[in-house]
C-alpha cells in the first residue's frame, strides 16, 4: 500500500491537503493565529507551575513520593519519563530549588510524584521528606531535560524482563 493511499484513510485528509495547496499559492497571514498558538505552546511548555501536594506516600522511613497536582484541577503538562521538574522551595527563609525526576507514569497528566530520599546532613531533602504536607502549595518549572527512550531517535526494541524493561540493540 503507497503512503498517498494510506493517508487517504484518514478522517479530512483530502481537505487538508486542499487547504495546504491554498496556501501554498496565495500565502498565508498567520499574524491572526499567533497568539492563539502561543497560548498553546505555554500550555504545553510552562516556564512556571503552580502544584499542591495531594498525597505524601511514605516508601521507606526515610523515602516518600510526592504527588503533586495542579492547583487549578486542571491536566498537567505532558511529559515523557525521564524528564524532571525543578522545585521551588523555602526551607527554613532560604529559598531554593532542586530538581526531581518525575517519578508516576507519563501517560497521567493527573498528577506528578516526584519520590524523594532524605539524605543525611542534607538540607533540602530531610525537610520534604519529615516536614512537607498535604495542602501545602509549591511552585515548579514545567517538565524538562532530554535524557528519556525515544525509539524514532534511538532505535532498538524494548521487551520486558521480570527485572525490568530492557533495551536491544537491533
Amino acid at each position: 500500500m503507497s503512503t498517498k493511499s494510506t493517508l487517504n484513510v484518514i478522517a479530512a485528509y483530502d481537505k487538508v491537503c486542499a487547504e495546504k495547496a491554498e496556501l501554498a499559492q496565495k500565502g498565508s497571514n498567520f499574524a491572526a493565529d499567533r497568539n492563539a498558538v502561543a497560548r498553546q505552546i505555554r500550555k504545553l511548555h510552562p516556564k512556571r507551575l503552580t502544584l499542591t501536594v495531594g498525597e505524601i506516600i511514605r516508601e521507606t522511613p526515610t523515602a516518600c513520593s510526592l504527588r503533586l497536582l495542579s492547583d487549578d484541577g486542571s491536566p498537567l503538562p505532558p511529559f515523557q519519563a525521564g524528564q524532571y521538574i525543578n522545585l521551588f522551595l523555602t526551607v527554613d527563609g532560604v529559598e531554593t530549588a532542586r530538581p526531581f525526576a518525575i517519578s508516576s507514569a507519563p501517560q497521567s497528566r493527573d498528577y506528578y510524584d516526584v519520590t524523594v530520599r532524605s539524605v543525611p546532613g542534607g538540607f533540602v531533602s530531610p525537610y520534604m521528606v519529615g516536614e512537607m504536607f498535604e495542602g501545602q502549595i509549591l511552585q515548579s518549572s514545567g517538565p524538562m531535560g532530554s535524557f528519556y527512550y525515544n525509539p524514532l531517535f534511538h532505535g532498538g526494541i524494548w521487551f520486558s524482563w521480570p527485572a525490568g524493561p530492557v533495551l536491544r540493540r537491533q
